[in-house]
């Protein structure tokens, strides 16, 4: 089961990272940092979660968690909310629901479900070696 959400976790924040990384280009332009730079940024943030959840440890699952979360956060306050820039990080363009976008909520939203369940099934499983409740080890 925890094999079945690294690979299902994986696949779908390598998905949003890889949407984000296909649109960074037409989101250039001007100067300093663009909407496009934190695209691809994105698309690393999102590699590195992946690459990190091949390590079998309790917290593999937290970097997706977490950069799941704040890529959906974004992609929704990009729809609803008009969010001026912030220090030099440029403001986010505040557009309607597209095709693209519509995919890369639903791969935020799968990524940040599968790595929820995980960190939770972990968090239940004693590590191996240490007891269980009936005294047993944990293999």
């Amino acid at each position: 089961m925890k094999v079945i959400l690294r690979v299902l976790a994986g696949i779908a924040i390598v998905y949003a990272g890889y949407i984000h990384y296909h649109l960074a280009a037409g989101y250039d332009g001007g100067t300093g940092l663009t909407v496009g730079d934190e695209f691809r940024a994105q698309f690393v943030a999102a590699l590195i979660a992946a690459a990190i959840l091949l390590v079998p440890r309790r917290w593999a699952f937290l970097p997706t968690a977490l950069v799941a979360a704040a890529t959906l956060a974004a992609v929704v306050a990009s729809v609803y909310v008009h969010v001026g820039a912030i220090g030099p990080l440029p403001a986010l363009p505040h557009e309607p629901w597209y095709t693209d976008k519509t995919y890369s909520a639903i791969a935020e939203g799968l990524a940040l479900l599968f790595a929820l369940v995980g960190l939770a099934l972990k968090a239940r499983t004693p590590p191996t070696g240490e007891a269980t409740a009936s005294g047993h080890l944990a293999t």
